[in-house]
């Protein structure tokens, strides 16, 4: 299943709009490599690259460049609502969420297994 994600490099670092058609934690690997610090996870969402570049372009102002954005109280506001709605991390087993450390988190009231 392809999946936009939201990823924040660091803890207060920028946010990546990506795509990927893969495992988003085989994605989030490769991007903590190239880029050599943290990666958290902050969403993920059902779509396509044509969603993706939707995204960017609704964001464009916030924009840093190669898919990174700020921080900025609309992107978070759209994480957010990901949340409620109850979209994000959609088909992404808990095991695979990384915290800010790099380190494997697992909620201790998902009840998955």
């Amino acid at each position: 299943m392809s999946m936009v994600y939201f990823a924040q490099r660091g803890y207060l670092g920028p946010i990546k709009i990506g795509y990927t058609r893969g495992h988003v934690a085989k994605r989030l690997r490769a991007l903590r490599s190239q880029i050599q610090h943290p990666v958290a996870l902050l969403a993920t969402m059902p779509g396509d690259r044509e969603e993706e570049q939707m995204l960017h372009k609704r964001f464009a102002k916030h924009a840093l460049g190669h898919e990174w954005f700020s921080v900025a109280p609309s992107i978070m506001r759209f994480v957010q609502q990901l949340h409620k709605q109850g979209v994000s991390l959609i088909g992404i087993p808990q095991a695979t969420l990384y915290n800010h450390f790099g380190k494997t988190t697992v909620p201790k009231d998902s009840g998955k297994k």
